[in-house]
């Protein structure tokens, strides 16, 4: 790989006031390829940050360890957690 001497050639030195330009891409395997950087931020859609409240994490990873159902009177708290079950209790 080669040494780039400018700020402006190297697009992973990011403003830190603003959103992130650029990220290397990774494999399979999680290793970043230095050789590839890809335009925009490193998540996508699917995998992006959605804010859980924390004592819903709580409960969501008790029920997974435990392999329990996590049951709630609001189902939507769930919905960003992958690898559950929940079961509503607001309905009868």
């Amino acid at each position: 790989m080669r040494e780039v001497a400018l700020a402006d050639e190297n697009p992973i030195l990011n403003n830190p006031y603003e959103e992130r330009q650029w990220h290397y891409a990774t494999n399979l395997q999680g290793e970043l390829d230095y050789s590839h950087p890809v335009k925009g931020r490193r998540c996508t859609p699917e995998t992006q940050s959605i804010p859980v409240a924390d004592l819903d994490l709580l409960i969501a990873a008790t029920a997974k360890a435990h392999n329990l159902v996590a049951a709630t009177l609001n189902t939507n708290d769930f919905d960003a957690i992958q690898g559950i079950t929940v079961e509503d209790w607001s309905r009868p």
